[in-house]
């Protein structure tokens, strides 16, 4: 077909950078968070559609959210930040050779939801 360039979306892969919180344990009964790490993955950022909206609990449907494909081992809670904004990992589909997660944008300002 002449004219017609290959999808960027899919073409292009996405620098975002990834913090992994660490563990908590207890020293005395007391909660000790250890040091996170952070990591830069390459993926693919695609929006939702409608119909992944639904699945979406009600609460969060209002919130940005976005796909993000990689080949990196991503984890439920990791953080990663996108154009300065930061996002949380809901959720993660093993699909073999890449994985598939649902991410959110976190709230912040005097406005975010508890």
């Amino acid at each position: 077909m002449q004219g017609v360039s290959p999808s960027y979306i899919m073409s292009h892969g996405e620098l975002v950078v990834v913090t992994r919180q660490g563990a908590t344990t207890y020293i005395d009964g007391k909660p000790v968070k250890a040091a996170g790490e952070s990591f830069d993955f390459r993926g693919s950022v695609q929006p939702l559609n409608g119909r992944d909206l639904l699945l979406v609990p009600e609460g969060d449907r209002f919130k940005e959210q976005f796909w993000f494909y990689t080949s990196c081992r991503i984890l439920v809670n990791d953080l990663m930040t996108r154009c300065a904004i930061r996002y949380q990992t809901q959720t993660v589909e093993d699909w073999g050779s890449y994985r598939r997660a649902r991410l959110m944008r976190i709230d912040v300002g005097p406005n975010a939801t508890p």
